[in-house]
């Protein structure tokens, strides 16, 4: 038996001029800093795109004097809506070593004009963290 599909004139959205895209920011021995963006991907005029994966991780280098909250975000921006968090990493520590890391499949379908933005912070005072952050999808026509 064969199951029908809902659209007969609309192939599937991986049929669809699928292309891979994803941005990866990595960096060593970062000092605390404010909230700071890393990477952006603004979907293209009359495409969507599958956001499907996102991974971070943070590891502490050098302790810091006083420690709290480092962070790792990814957030999805729709025009006149503002920004909302769909992916975190957070870690509040200060021994030398401790890594936290965190990844998940998403599944969100993203329209043209809105973006991805990548974001690290780090609340301690001195110290020194690694972070990477990663997301990957399929755009595909709208």
């Amino acid at each position: 038996m064969r199951a029908a599909h809902l659209s007969p004139n609309r192939p599937e959205y991986y049929d669809r001029n699928p292309e891979l895209v994803g941005e990866n920011w990595e960096d060593t021995n970062i000092a605390p800093h404010a909230p700071a963006q890393r990477f952006t991907y603004t979907v293209p005029t009359g495409r969507k795109l599958l956001l499907s994966y996102a991974y971070g991780r943070i590891f502490r280098g050098v302790a810091p004097t006083t420690p709290a909250i480092a962070k790792l975000y990814i957030g999805v921006y729709q025009p006149g809506m503002g920004t909302k968090d769909v992916f975190w990493v957070e870690y509040y520590g200060s021994n030398v070593g401790d890594m936290v890391i965190n990844d998940a499949t998403l599944n969100l379908v993203i329209p043209s004009g809105w973006s991805i933005y990548g974001y690290s912070m780090d609340g301690s005072t001195d110290g020194k963290c690694a972070y990477r952050l990663h997301f990957a999808g399929v755009t595909f026509d709208a």
